[in-house]
């Protein structure tokens, strides 16, 4: 069985709040999406505003919101909103995932975070 592996690198340097990565094949395959922090890098205060989250925002296109993990509180919104913490790994049939990177208080805060998408191909 072949398989492809996609690496996608994300950061909020320049105290940006998000970034995103799109990452995607030409056609559906069996998906394995996962992502994680690599760095924070605290420019001031680290104090109770401050929070940093990667995860994975879309699959095909579609919100990931049916799964939040974490919802409400000071950063997060109601239980189902976009804004919320999704899941930072998944296995699906599919073509595409977004990887999402935020850093609350960016004034702050900096960081930087991977994302990978490895298909397997039949």
């Amino acid at each position: 069985m072949a398989q492809m592996v996609r690496v996608a690198n994300l950061t909020t340097a320049g105290r940006r709040f998000e970034d995103v990565v799109d990452v995607s094949y030409s056609s559906n395959y069996w998906l394995t999406a996962f992502c994680g922090i690599s760095m924070i890098d605290s420019l001031n205060d680290f104090d109770r505003d401050n929070a940093v989250a990667i995860d994975i925002a879309y699959y095909d296109g579609n919100s990931n919101s049916r799964s939040p993990w974490v919802y409400g509180g000071d950063h997060w919104g109601n239980s189902g909103a976009f804004s919320n913490y999704h899941l930072p790994a998944t296995i699906r049939f599919g073509r595409a995932v977004r990887f999402r990177l935020r850093s609350f208080h960016p004034d702050d805060i900096e960081s930087a975070g991977f994302g990978i998408l490895w298909s397997y191909l039949s």
